[in-house]
């Protein structure tokens, strides 16, 4: 005998009940039951109170014998079509609902009839499509808009664009942007800004209605080309120190802003670093990964139509052999500014990073079989530790450290903001502490360094995620120069130096060959600039987010000047934190060169300054 029919099409219980009817229509059904099929029927009527029967395919014999499961054993489907004329003869058209009831027959007197109607609606096929684009496009950004029409208004249920590559051989790459399905919007848009210059790419939209028919518009391919400035140090990357990497350009008079992008070799499309104002000229990428390698774009803004052609840095190899840990506060945009940032760079043996663990553990539950069962779990986080010694090397050769930096560590216990981790393979991690934070202290060494262990997890993503600094933002390290002090013995024209203990993040004054006083820097803050102010002041200037700290280093006797060439030529004794150091020839005065130059004032005052909390050390 046979059994109800199963997994019918279209049926509105199955998801499959909307068609379109001018098109024709195939309904079909699984055959259960030991026997097999020898004759069907199928019934249409109106979905209404009246169910008023519209069409019916008589009883109709089959010429050969129809099973539900071949010689296989491989389940069969039966299938009937009907014309789309013979539909619309019969009243079944788009902007109807209807039922229809299965009757199977396994002898001549043998039957069953479906016991609950198949539901279907007539609908006629969406039409979607992306409007023009201009090709090529001649510029970095562009907004996409499309189109959706259906005969009988069937409102959305989701949409989703695509955007990729296409390759020198014509073939279309992954998409770099995917919306997934934007359930409950009918605005048909995507914006996307970061296309590379001379590039190929092809973009599409797919659709879903209401009634669970899927629509695309097909891909549709276009070309980018855009000038790009050629001016040689224009734009400039390099990586510090401390693992970020610097980007520096110069600076339009009549823009009102930059949108800083990058590149990561390989890719085919721009990612955005940050939009910044006109005031600013620099920044620090601290998102980038040990072994990639990074370009950037910086795209002036303004109403002027030139002002969308970007200047290009140099490509810069990201690599550094420290760990880092990177205190970042989130924007509104999605990005995050750079409050802190942690290193682990030594250690008894090196810097210790613990196994990484995905925290993923499956149960095996034995059963009656030779194997058990796997039951999955769905966490998939990563934990770990990094443990090392948080001071610096001096340029002195000595290790050091402070008991704040340690106090800094332990307080990420309890901060409220983003922490990221990043390791010379690689790893850009989204973390928080999950254990206690520990502090040892080697006390057999003289220089007592203190060992820190951090235990930390993966609390989110870091796909696409940006961490930047600006000279506007109170972290962004200054030149310690401007803190320092140099006097002047007028008997012997010996300069002296005063530093701080532990001096490392400043300029380091030299002598050049022919007596003048040089000036070395690091990117690893802002650098001070020197001048000669008042005929005899050495004076340095350093801008802080627009405003300006000024540091009278030396009061310079003119008298002294022959002296100061003597002792060059003498030599000068270099004690524990003094330098001693000339300037200038006989009768001339005292000359300074900068590795830097030095920034021009700044029309915004010092307040700044001063809630980053440096000073404004005055004149002597």
């Amino acid at each position: 005998m046979l059994f109800q029919p199963s997994n019918i099409s279209p049926d509105e219980i199955n998801g499959s009940g909307t068609v379109d009817l001018t098109e024709g229509l195939a309904v079909s059904w699984q055959v259960n039951g030991d026997s097999a099929m020898t004759a069907y029927e199928i019934v249409f009527y109106s979905n209404d109170a009246a169910s008023t029967k519209l069409y019916d395919t008589g009883k109709v014999q089959l010429t050969k014998p129809f099973w539900g499961v071949n010689y296989a054993g491989q389940t069969q489907f039966y299938t009937v079509t009907i014309p789309a004329a013979t539909l619309n003869a019969n009243g079944m058209t788009n902007g109807g609902e209807y039922k229809f009831i299965i009757t199977q027959w396994w002898g001549a007197a043998d039957s069953i009839a479906q016991s609950t109607a198949s539901l279907l609606l007539g609908r006629d096929t969406p039409s979607v499509s992306i409007a023009g684009i201009a090709s090529p496009l001649t510029g970095y950004s562009a907004s996409f808009t499309g189109t959706y029409t259906q005969a009988q208004d069937d409102a959305l249920m989701w949409v989703r664009w695509r955007i990729c590559e296409i390759d020198s051989e014509g073939d279309r790459r992954e998409p770099f942007l995917d919306t997934g399905k934007i359930y409950g919007t009918g605005e048909l848009r995507v914006d996307y800004s970061g296309f590379l210059n001379s590039t190929e790419y092809s973009i599409i939209l797919d659709v879903m209605t209401a009634s669970g028919v899927e629509a695309t518009s097909g891909w549709t391919d276009f070309n980018v080309e855009y000038d790009v400035a050629t001016a040689a140090g224009q734009v400039t990357a390099c990586q510090t120190k401390d693992g970020c990497v610097l980007v520096r350009w110069a600076q339009i008079e009549t823009t009102q802003g930059y949108d800083v992008y990058r590149r990561t070799s390989g890719q085919s499309n721009l990612e955005k670093i940050q939009t910044v104002s006109r005031t600013v000229g620099e920044l620090r990428d601290w998102s980038v990964c040990a072994g990639q390698r990074y370009t950037y774009y910086v795209f002036p803004t303004g109403p002027l139509a030139y002002l969308s052609q970007p200047t290009v840095s140099n490509e810069v190899a990201v690599q550094f052999w420290l760990w880092n840990i990177i205190e970042a506060a989130p924007n509104a945009d999605g990005t995050y500014t750079a409050v802190a940032s942690y290193f682990f760079r030594y250690g008894s043996g090196g810097v210790s990073e613990g196994q990484f663990s995905n925290n993923n553990s499956p149960t095996l539950p034995k059963n009656f079989t030779r194997y058990p069962t796997r039951q999955p779990e769905t966490p998939n986080y990563l934990t770990g530790s990094v443990s090392g010694y948080i001071g610096k090397i001096g340029k002195d050769a000595t290790y050091s450290d402070t008991l704040a930096q340690a106090r800094a560590l332990r307080n990420l216990s309890t901060s409220e903001n983003t922490l990221f981790l990043r390791d010379p393979k690689g790893h850009f991690i989204n973390i928080h502490t999950n254990q206690a934070v520990t502090v040892s202290v080697d006390h057999k060494s003289a220089a007592m360094p203190q060992t820190v262990t951090v235990s930390w997890a993966e609390v989110g993503e870091t796909e696409g995620l940006k961490i930047i600094s600006t000279p506007e933002d109170t972290f962004w390290p200054v030149d310690s120069v401007i803190f320092t002090s140099i006097t002047v013995d007028p008997a012997t024209g010996r300069l002296i130096w005063t530093t701080e203990e532990n001096y490392t993040e400043g300029s380091i004054l030299s002598l050049s060959g022919g007596g003048h006083l040089i000036q070395t820097a690091e990117d690893g803050f802002i650098i001070a600039g020197l001048a000669i102010e008042n005929g005899n002041e050495l004076e340095a200037t350093v801008n802080i987010g627009g405003g300006n700290v000024h540091a009278g280093m030396a009061a310079i006797p003119t008298a002294a000047h022959g002296g100061f060439h003597e002792a060059c030529e003498a030599g000068i004794p270099q004690p524990e934190r003094e330098r001693g150091l000339c300037a200038g020839q006989p009768d001339e005065k005292p000359e300074v060169e900068s590795v830097y130059t030095g920034r021009e004032p700044d029309r915004e005052s010092a307040e700044r300054a001063e809630a980053a909390g440096k000073r404004d050390a005055g004149k002597p």
